[in-house]
């Protein structure tokens, strides 16, 4: 048993005869290291190790600005797999544009290694919101899979702003795939959405999700905002919808076809740009334009400090550094991403300097405000291991289930969707926990996402069929 699969039965098992975690030797073999043993936990390509504090990875020194970066060690967690550690919210823009910056870590290896940087920025309203819409609740239904159906909820995802809340139901399976959100986690909702529709099932669950949707706006009634309800199909509407629990609330309904033959059954715009322009009516940005080519760089020293991916935005890399663009910004606009940042290697005990530069430009006038963040190098693997931030790595671990990150965590089987619920399971426990010692309802809101994340996808990458 060295794989994931039965990873949470060993961990148990580890509990129960009072054992530290099971280390998974280089040729297979799955032990228990003895009580007291000090380390780190890895996930490597052939699942989990234990490696002793004392066994310091060897350094992978590039020599060329382009041959490809591999980490010297697998993704590290406490020994005993909790993370109790949450980020430091740092700061950057101006009146225009506001962004923090959370990192993954405290401290980073001396042997080279990645960060994880979750970035939040919001275009700011001067005139305090007298130029944006009124704030929405959206239940987002899917119905089906029509072809269109992504496009579809990406408008209505891209068209939702900071005071915005989003919960999205699937009306053939039944299942909550993202519970109540904030509109600005744009790209998390649009990976669930679309891994969704890669899960092709039989049965239509339509009266199911209708009362999810009725539930989950009922939780917010009362408040200051419009109640919309969207189902995106492939069919036409029933004759009797189940819609009284909406009406009771106030809602609106929506029922936008998903392909040109629904579209036609109902007597809809056939083109899909018609069905694109009616939706922008029905829930439309947050309020006008105001910024344009709002983009973000990461640079550092020592250098290079190089962007392997990240969750949204177009990535521009360069030698030592790379910028992310995201175009255009409405008043109200707001959005959450996380970016994989790999680190070189240097001397334990120095610093690591990470810049991070937000720029726009309004009225034809350019805008840049920038910010340094500086971090320790450490060759302790406990060190580094136990003062990792389990909310930003929380965060990652749900862009990671739903295909927005792609190589968060180094490991055949994790990769492998079903191989990344153990892990996620003990992060839930972990932000649950973290969430009751400080007061924070922020933590408990993202154990709740990852744990619906969890519930709505498979357990093992062979219960999802692609659809051909």
């Amino acid at each position: 048993m060295t794989g994931w699969r039965g990873l949470n039965t060993v961990w148990t098992a580890a509990l129960v005869v009072g054992c530290s975690m099971p280390a998974l030797t280089r040729d297979g073999q799955l032990v228990f290291a003895p009580e007291g043993r000090r380390g780190a936990t890895v996930l490597t390509a052939n699942g989990v190790e234990f490696l002793d504090r004392n066994e310091v990875p060897s350094k992978r020194i590039r020599k060329s600005a382009f041959e490809p970066w591999q980490p010297a060690t697998g993704f590290l967690l406490p020994a005993d797999g909790v993370l109790r550690h949450t980020s430091r919210r740092f700061a950057i823009g101006d009146a225009n544009l506001a962004a923090s910056i959370r990192l993954s870590d405290a401290y980073v290896p001396s042997w080279g290694g990645e960060l994880l940087v979750r970035l939040d920025w919001k275009v700011l309203d001067r005139a305090r919101k007298s130029s944006q819409r009124e704030a929405m609740h959206v239940a987002l239904i899917v119905d089906g899979r029509g072809r269109d159906t992504r496009a579809l909820a990406s408008v209505i995802v891209g068209n939702l702003g900071a005071r915005d809340r989003i919960a999205v139901i699937d009306a053939v399976t039944g299942a909550m795939v993202v519970p109540m959100v904030r509109g600005r986690h744009h790209s998390l909702l649009n990976g669930a959405i679309a891994r969704r529709l890669t899960v092709d099932r039989d049965g239509r669950r339509l009266r199911r999700a209708f009362r999810r949707a009725g539930d989950v706006l009922s939780k917010s009634a009362g408040e200051n905002h419009r109640v919309e309800a969207v189902v995106l199909s492939d069919r036409p509407p029933p004759p009797n919808p189940p819609v009284e629990r909406l009406r009771q609330l106030g809602a609106r309904l929506s029922w936008v076809s998903t392909t040109a033959a629904a579209a036609h059954a109902i007597g809809a715009a056939e083109a899909l740009d018609d069905r694109v322009e009616w939706l922008n009516e029905r829930i439309p940005p947050p309020g006008p334009v105001r910024l344009a080519d709002i983009a973000v760089t990461v640079s550092g020293a020592p250098s290079p400090v190089k962007v392997l991916e990240a969750s949204g935005g177009d990535l521009w890399p360069d030698l030592d550094s790379a910028t992310l663009r995201f175009g255009d910004g409405a008043v109200g606009d707001s959005r959450s991403e996380v970016v994989r940042v790999a680190v070189p290697e240097w001397v334990s005990g120095e610093k690591l300097k990470i810049d991070v530069a937000l720029s726009y430009t309004i009225d034809g006038r350019p805008h840049e405000a920038s910010r340094s963040l500086v971090l320790a190098y450490s060759d302790d693997l406990e060190l580094l291991a136990s003062r990792r931030h389990g909310d930003v790595i929380a965060y990652a671990s749900g862009l990671a289930m739903v295909k927005r990150l792609q190589r968060v965590f180094n490991g055949r089987a994790v990769d492998q969707l079903g191989g990344i619920h153990p892990l996620v399971d003990l992060q839930v426990d972990s932000l649950r926990k973290l969430s009751k010692s400080r007061r924070d309802p922020a933590l408990a809101e993202t154990a709740d996402l990852l744990a619906t994340l969890l519930r709505s996808v498979p357990r093992h990458s062979r219960a999802a069929r692609p659809r051909r």
